[in-house]
């Protein structure tokens, strides 16, 4: 009976043992147990826990390059909608992961979002990742109106112009210009923030007498988050060569500029213009003018669109005259391409487009600009085919200007009075004070030979745009 007694005794202690071990839960992860690595961009730390069932992935988020800490940056689980945020020592953790394969989405403002290779999750393991972002930058540029690197600005007299800000990075930009306290720099704008991709007109006015430096050089620094960038400011505008013709390319089409010596000539009703001479022409009188610079061409619509940005013409074509543009269109051009340059485009006087049409001081005395044979230098009504024709087709007159007889007629500057000439100064006349019409000179495709010559005046109110109407630009010299 003991015997059995004691064997009852046995086997309960055995049973006893066995429910108690096979009950037994799993022991705690450990995150610190194990270690190794892998690459992709990140250094990953893979830990074994003992009979863990479930997995983690854990690590930090620093900046690539200083190793900075980077606290509420976004890490996503993917596939997963899963996220969390780093804590103020950049770490994060995904805990209570079922094994598998997943994936690390990294992102905060400011920087490049990063997306890990596969990570492989076991059940025990601890996956530990290091990601390292790169940080956005940004970048700021000065641009000229091609949108070409501007180091130096070259400037005449005093300056009115600009240039262009560009931010060509990833983050916003911050910009100031830091020498505005100076008396020789004004602009419109002294500070602001652009966006990536962003640009900026910025109009400059520079007092070239009062620059602070002996050799009339200065440097206009624009201070931004991206780092200091220095505009050098020179005292020059034209070319070495002192009254050279020259090329404008600031705009992005060729302009050709030809330079007229100043002196004096007999404007109006001279003797070759014969019968045709109208009253407005008289008396013929002696003008004296300032040097200048005058377009070798009418401007084209090549060039109006590079400037103005549309095309208003009825005849379409880049090598075509512009037309169609009121007197008030033709200053908006000048004065854009004024600011575009920092030199002074404008239209030209009465006087000095009749100067240039002749010939200035080679002026051989000819009817029509470079000829008294209508057909050699203009397109008018008895050869244009009823429109106008590409710029530069006819001879040229002596000072190589195209045009000036036909094609389109050219606004001038000043108001029209058709006795003017009976009371007009002498020196550099400017024309009437006021009126209700401005001067056009030159005759058109649609013009009979009379009207194309250089000494004919006419008219059109400053509103008009007309299919035969156009102009050419004058710098000042």
């Amino acid at each position: 009976m003991k015997k059995l007694i004691y064997f009852g005794m046995g086997l309960a202690l055995c049973l006893s043992s066995a429910i108690w071990t096979g009950c037994d839960k799993p022991n705690e992860l450990d995150p610190d147990n194990g270690g190794g690595s892998s690459g992709g961009g990140t250094t990953e730390d893979v830990r074994d826990t003992t009979e863990a069932v479930y997995g983690f992935i854990k690590g930090i988020v620093t900046e690539e390059g200083t190793g900075t800490l980077i606290s509420m940056a976004t890490v996503e689980l993917l596939p997963t909608d899963i996220k969390t945020q780093t804590d103020a020592e950049g770490a994060f953790s995904f805990e209570d992961l079922n094994a598998g394969t997943y994936r690390l989405r990294v992102s905060k403002e400011g920087y490049l979002a990063y997306t890990s290779d596969d990570i492989m999750v076991k059940s025990g393991q601890t996956v530990n990742r290091t990601v390292s972002l790169e940080k956005e930058f940004a970048e700021i540029q000065i641009l000229d109106t091609n949108g070409n690197a501007l180091s130096e600005l070259y400037l005449e007299g005093a300056f009115e112009g600009g240039f262009q800000l560009r931010n060509s990075g990833n983050v916003a930009l911050e910009w100031n210009i830091s020498e505005l306290s100076e008396e020789w720099l004004a602009c419109n704008k002294q500070s602001g923030e652009l966006a990536s991709g962003a640009s900026e007109w910025i109009a400059v006015m520079i007092d070239r007498s009062k620059l602070p430096s002996e050799e009339n050089d200065a440097v206009v620094s624009i201070v931004s988050t991206a780092g200091e960038m220095p505009l050098k400011v020179r005292d020059k505008v034209f070319p070495d060569a002192v009254d050279a013709d020259y090329e404008e390319t600031a705009f992005g089409m060729s302009l050709q500029m030809v330079f007229v010596e100043g002196g004096t000539f007999q404007m109006g009703a001279t003797s070759e213009q014969g019968s045709a001479a109208e009253s407005a022409e008289k008396p013929a009188h002696d003008v004296t003018l300032d040097g200048f610079y005058i377009g070798a061409y009418e401007v084209t619509q090549a060039q109006w669109k590079a400037v103005m940005g549309s095309n208003p013409s009825y005849c379409v074509g880049d090598d075509l005259p512009v037309e169609k543009v009121s007197w008030y269109d033709a200053v908006s051009f000048c004065e854009k391409l004024s600011q575009m340059t920092g030199k002074k485009y404008r239209l030209p006087t009465e006087a000095e487009w009749e100067y240039a049409a002749r010939g200035g001081q080679q002026a051989a005395g000819t009817k029509y600009a470079g000829s008294n044979s209508i057909g050699d230098v203009a397109w008018c009504t008895n050869n244009s085919g009823g429109k106008t024709h590409p710029v530069g087709q006819k001879q040229p007159n002596a000072l190589g200007l195209y045009d000036m007889s036909g094609n389109v007629w050219e606004w001038c500057s000043d108001w029209y009075d058709s006795d003017y000439y009976s009371s007009s100064p002498s020196v550099n006349p400017q024309g009437p004070s006021g009126g209700a019409r401005r001067v056009h000179r030159g005759g058109s495709w649609y013009s009979d030979a009379r009207y194309c010559r250089v000494s004919h005046r006419d008219y059109f109110t400053p509103d008009r745009q007309g299919e035969d109407v156009g102009f050419r630009v004058v710098c000042e010299k």
